[in-house]
């Protein structure tokens, strides 16, 4: 089977689901994966025919397409601020929402700053941890998640990108273990933050793959997590240190008054690409 024909059986069987754009992104993801061949030679030669294990690779791949599966899944694979990550139906799926909480935090350390502390709560992948301390070495960085699977995702991806984090498994509603009983310059989190009456607004794609243990909290307390989080903080945050957290567009208003609530009183809030007030940062 030659490029071109596969690209039309590919965009055939998926014409119900998905709009021809994402059709010939997924198209160009999978022939890179599974063959190694960039956008362009796909349009340079469209005539070139394809091993048939890549051939069985695509129908495997459209099979669970068609299910809703996210590509990152079939592919094993999240790209998130110019690294690429490992990822399984274990973990969430990095946005690129998340990138901005990331060059934010960024942002804020000095350009000087050859040392430092920073934890990550319900750190998933890892790949904010992991993004951070591959920008800035000299930083002492710790993950915690409850999850041990995910634990385990992170820990492969700081292996795949060469940097030393500490990676611990915690329960944010029990008392911190003795390994995190140090002080912090930076602690952040994206914790699960959508109330679980919104379950009708996610796609298909999050709502039947991705981790809902990751993504939901109850709706009479969407809070929690932050809330736990501020509390933790309260006690290791340094007095001159940062909280950085994702947060739930609709819930801001209330994000700022647990914050202020708690004795963080310089709060400031930080639109994504979209518009939305998605990312909050607090101090004392």
């Amino acid at each position: 089977m030659t490029i071109e024909e596969l690209r039309k059986v590919f965009g055939e069987r998926l014409s119900h689901i998905y709009p021809k754009k994402d059709i010939l992104t997924l198209y160009n993801i999978l022939l890179n994966r599974l063959a190694g061949l960039e956008p362009y030679q796909v349009l340079s030669d469209p005539d070139r025919r394809l091993e048939e294990p890549t051939v069985q690779g695509f129908f495997l791949a459209t099979d669970r397409l068609l299910l809703h599966e996210p590509i990152q899944y079939i592919t094993g694979k999240a790209d998130f601020a110019g690294l690429s990550f490992y990822v399984t139906p274990q973990v969430l799926i990095p946005r690129p929402e998340t990138e901005e909480l990331a060059a934010w935090i960024g942002e804020e350390v000095p350009p000087d700053s050859k040392s430092g502390t920073l934890l990550d709560v319900c750190t998933g992948s890892g790949c904010i941890a992991i993004t951070l301390a591959h920008r800035f070495p000299g930083f002492k960085v710790t993950g915690t998640d409850i999850s041990a699977a995910a634990l385990e995702i992170a820990k492969r991806n700081a292996d795949q990108h060469h940097v030393s984090i500490t990676w611990i498994a915690w329960n944010i509603f029990s008392s911190p273990p003795a390994s995190l009983r140090g002080t912090y310059d930076i602690i952040l989190s994206n914790p699960p933050y959508i109330p679980d009456d919104e379950t009708a607004t996610i796609g298909k794609n999050v709502l039947l793959h991705e981790p809902h243990i990751a993504l939901l909290v109850p709706a009479g307390d969407p809070l929690l997590f932050y809330r736990a989080i501020l509390d933790f903080a309260c006690d290791r945050l340094k007095p001159d240190g940062s909280v950085f957290f994702e947060i739930h567009p609709p819930l801001v208003k209330k994000h700022i008054e647990l914050a202020k609530s708690k004795g963080f009183g310089k709060v400031s809030i930080r639109c994504d690409f979209s518009g939305k007030e998605r990312m909050l940062r607090c101090c004392r």
